[in-house]
Order: C-alpha cells, then sequence, then structure tokens
C-alpha cells in the first residue's frame, strides 16, 4: 500500500483514509482530495488545512439565512445575483437546501433568497423514491438590518 500522494510505502496501520463523505458538499474539491489513503505527512501538511477550510464553509453556511419565495419578511438586499442557481438530484430536501447555502458561502454571499425546492418521483426497480431540487437567488444583505429582524 502506498501513499497517493508521495507515493512513499505505508502499513495498513500508518494510513489515513479521506471518505468523500468528508467533502460532500465542496463546490469544487482540490486536487489532492481525489485520493483516497494518504500517509500521516501528507495528510497532515496538504489535506487537513483543506479540511478545516471546508468545516469552516459548512460552519458558516449552517448559520446562513434563507429566505423562501413569498415569504413575508422584511428583508434589505444590498446586491442580488440576476441568475438564479439550481442544483438538483439530492434524495432530500434539506441536502438540496444546504448545497445551495454551501455555494452561496462559497461564492462570498451572505443569503439565499426567492428559495424553491421541487421534487420528482423517480422509481427504481420497483422502490420510489423522491429527487430533490433547489433553486434561489444568491444575495448579500445590509447586516444591521438582517441582525435586528433576525433578532424579534
Amino acid at each position: 500500500m502506498q501513499c497517493e500522494n508521495c507515493r512513499r510505502s505505508i502499513c495498513k496501520s500508518c494510513r489515513e483514509i479521506l471518505e468523500p463523505e468528508a467533502y460532500a458538499y465542496h463546490p469544487k474539491p482540490p486536487k489532492i482530495f481525489r485520493g483516497k489513503i494518504f500517509c500521516y505527512p501528507c495528510f497532515d501538511a496538504e489535506i487537513r488545512p483543506e479540511l478545516e477550510k471546508y468545516e469552516q464553509l459548512v460552519e458558516r453556511a449552517h448559520e446562513l439565512p434563507k429566505h423562501k419565495k413569498g415569504q413575508k419578511n422584511l428583508m434589505r438586499i444590498r446586491k442580488r445575483e440576476q441568475i438564479a442557481e439550481t442544483v438538483k438530484d439530492f434524495r432530500e430536501e434539506g441536502q438540496a437546501i444546504f448545497q445551495l447555502q454551501v455555494l452561496a458561502v462559497y461564492q462570498n454571499f451572505d443569503a439565499v433568497c426567492d428559495l424553491e425546492t421541487s421534487f420528482k418521483k423517480v422509481r427504481k426497480h420497483g422502490y420510489e423514491h423522491k429527487e430533490w431540487s433547489a433553486k434561489g437567488h444568491f444575495c448579500l444583505l445590509k447586516l444591521e438590518n438582517h441582525k435586528r429582524v433576525s433578532q424579534e
């Protein structure tokens, strides 16, 4: 077994495994994430810093405000993207919404506005499930107004 970064031989107990679930919502995973098995030095030097950046991105996305289309509260927008962003093919509605939030944070926006979700039923081998999609505009808010509204 060898490290997929430096090609150094490693034993089974001296490896770090990077599972795809560790960066599942990353919009553009770094090329280094394509490998799966790493030695400790490579993992600590190259993988761990990227994973920490991704975890910070996810934390910020959890705190990102989202406003559904037709929601009747006041929201002061400083800038709004003209083209709506769409994500598709998620098993749950929450996953689709969260992917939109991660994309918004990744593009340095601080809200998702006019959020819409929809699903289609998919039937495979006698089993039926829903595939969710979400669509929304990314926005920059006037933060002082948003803090006041969200506290009420």
